[in-house]
């Protein structure tokens, strides 16, 4: 089987979760075997300096394709012309190297012009496009936000409805992919993963003072500011927080048990950061499935998180707490009861958590069910299937 690969970013060289889930995605495909034409736009890197940043090695099974992302002004609606000539350029300058390969995976606008020559040319391959969170239709944090998110929809319900698959990750996201038109049969429910070796062997025990941790970028969709104030409240109890994360200087809180690390880029020294800690908290007003909640699982943390995108997929009250969004008296109370909660209940929590993560949710368990989805498809597909067979 032969794969292209649409990304417009792929981790570290471009950091978010849609990027990392680019690079992974290409490794474990390359793992299994299957051979990955990846389009990105990363200019100035050869093949081998590329895979060397990305940590896959080099073979023939893997070919590495620049195609420009053009950046022209902050004018309203620069970012989905931008996007859409991305995707132009791709099925400008290369739509006969994609036709040779079996499918194509398209992440967020990437597939975009293909999808418009696939309806005009049906012997091109099929094409699964996966927007990841569906940021645009879960909740806006403010009447700015709800205008943004407004301005992205009809682009996005244009690409789901054109493309040939779309790709849920789970929870509420099966849910919006239908309430915009896509057909139950085109949804492909798959979630994502991580590395085996964000695993411990063996989970810790709580920290008689518990230890709380956020990971993520300064963004308002995070729910940082509600945290920010909750935590301005809680300042007396019995707890440490970690922020890991490019949080502003004037958005930090004065306070000897609130440590601010910045922005963190060395796996091994989130890992460390995360494998200390009790309980990691992701407050979000609208997510996907959070790469970093996995990771945190993984490194033995209990979890609080807002019911958003595919989160219920992961969390329940097995393994933390599943809390609605944007209420800081719930997220204020929920902080309560994780920094009182015994050390055996705590305990339990984390790991059930780790055991979740190794029964479910390991790139070496995901990347199997995926290919098994990708093979039905190509088996019902009406385009050729040159190297299906590999």
């Amino acid at each position: 089987m032969r794969i292209s690969l649409l990304t417009d970013g792929l981790f570290p060289v471009s950091i978010g979760g849609m990027q990392k889930h680019s690079t992974l995605l290409c490794r474990y495909l390359l793992g299994a075997g299957i051979e990955v034409d990846v389009y990105h736009p990363h200019e100035g890197y050869d093949k081998e300096d590329l895979l060397s940043i990305l940590g896959i090695p080099e073979g023939d099974q893997l070919q590495t394709i620049y195609a420009p992302f053009p950046r022209l002004s902050s004018l309203p609606g620069h970012y989905f012309l931008e996007s859409y000539l991305h995707a132009k350029g791709i099925t400008k300058r290369y739509l006969e190297r994609i036709r040779k390969s079996d499918l194509v995976y398209a992440q967020g606008f990437t597939a975009w012009a293909y999808l418009s020559q696939r309806k005009k040319d049906p012997g091109l391959p099929p094409a699964i496009v996966n927007f990841h969170g569906l940021e645009m239709y879960q909740l806006a944090f403010g009447l700015k936000q709800k205008f943004i998110y407004q301005t992205y929809k009809p682009f996005v319900k244009d690409n789901l409805l054109n493309a040939d698959y779309a790709q849920s990750l789970g929870g509420q996201l099966t849910g919006i992919l239908k309430e915009q038109g896509v057909a139950e049969h085109k949804i492909l429910p798959l979630p994502i993963g991580i590395p085996e070796s964000w695993l411990l062997d063996e989970v810790k025990g709580a920290n008689p003072k518990r230890k709380l941790v956020f990971v993520g970028r300064y963004e308002r969709r995070k729910g940082t500011e509600e945290l920010t104030a909750v935590l301005q409240e809680l300042i007396k109890e019995e707890f440490t927080f970690d922020f890991i994360g490019n949080i502003p200087e004037e958005n930090r809180i004065n306070a000897p048990n609130i440590t601010y690390w910045g922005m963190i880029k060395e796996e091994e020294n989130i890992k460390r950061l995360l494998t200390e800690a009790d309980v990691l908290v992701c407050p979000s007003y609208a997510e996907g499935m959070p790469t970093v909640i996995l990771e945190g699982m993984a490194r033995g943390c209990a979890i609080i998180a807002t019911d958003v995108g595919a989160v219920s997929e992961v969390v329940d009250q097995d393994v933390g707490w599943l809390i609605d969004a944007g209420k800081v008296t719930i997220l204020k109370d929920t902080l309560l009861d994780a920094i009182n909660l015994d050390e055996n209940g705590l305990l339990e929590k984390k790991k059930n958590a780790h055991k979740r993560i190794v029964e479910k949710f390991t790139w070496e368990n995901v990347i199997q069910r995926m290919i098994q989805r990708f093979k039905e498809i190509l088996e019902t597909s009406p385009t050729p299937m040159a190297n299906v067979s590999k």
